[in-house]
């Protein structure tokens, strides 16, 4: 069943619906790709996640992190406008604010694996703000 977390971010409110099976498998295999290197790495830390998003941006190519952004915001919503709730719109909604880019990516990533990581998972430390609501779709 998948799930829906909601968080407000810098001011602005995200709900993030799980991807679909095939479609979590898929960018699932293109992080590995990309994080199992740093993972793998003696000197990283699993608890000091600032190193791993280093090691992802470090790894990954534009391609890719195009890639995961626009697979990831086809199942978040904005609040643009006071209850309305569009999909995100990554040249719209993210242009120009990578601050805000970054932790939606980290909020949706935690969202959509954050039982694969653990509930101490290797992004909980990223954001210091109250962990997000979720509830069951169905």
């Amino acid at each position: 069943m998948r799930k829906e977390k909601d968080k407000t971010i810098n001011g602005i409110s995200f709900k993030v619906t799980q991807l679909g099976f095939e479609d979590g498998v898929e960018l699932l295999t293109t992080l590995g790709n990309i994080v199992g290197p740093a993972l793998a790495n003696k000197d990283f830390s699993g608890d000091n996640p600032i190193s791993m998003l280093g090691q992802i941006l470090a790894k990954a190519d534009a391609t890719q992190l195009k890639g995961i952004i626009q697979k990831l915001a086809q199942s978040t919503r904005i609040e643009r406008e006071p209850n309305k709730w569009p999909i995100l719109e990554p040249e719209v909604d993210l242009a120009g604010n990578y601050d805000l880019t970054f932790k939606w990516l980290g909020f949706a990533l935690e969202a959509n694996y954050g039982d694969f990581l653990g509930e101490a998972g290797l992004l909980s430390g990223i954001f210091l703000s109250p962990p997000p609501k979720e509830k069951a779709l169905g």
